[in-house]
């Protein structure tokens, strides 16, 4: 996930937050009964939308943090492999770049 991503990310949800806010400003404001209920139909499904966003946000920065962790384990694994040079190292390298390593 990017830099740019990541900032997307957070202006959807800040927009959904607007929404959020004014549906929920016309449910307390709107005096028929009617409009009432619409906005408060309206408010359920901007809250599920932010909730899913939310949701969405969550597994993306989960799968960044996966993906660093698995970088990180690399360049361990290629550091170890350069200075010592030894073989276990780099089938530890070669394992790591393959996904059979940690998990």
């Amino acid at each position: 996930m990017t830099r740019r991503d990541a900032n997307s990310a957070v202006d959807g949800l800040q927009a959904m937050a607007a929404r959020f806010d004014d549906a929920a400003a016309r449910a307390f404001t709107v005096l028929d009964h009617e409009q009432r209920q619409q906005d408060a139909r309206t408010l359920r499904v901007v809250a599920g939308m932010v909730a899913d966003r939310r949701a969405d946000a969550g597994e993306l920065v989960q799968l960044w943090l996966e993906s660093a962790e698995r970088m990180l384990a690399y360049y361990d694994a290629a550091d170890m492999a350069v200075v010592y040079g030894d073989r276990s190292r780099r089938r530890q390298l070669r394992a790591v770049e393959t996904g059979e390593a940690g998990a």
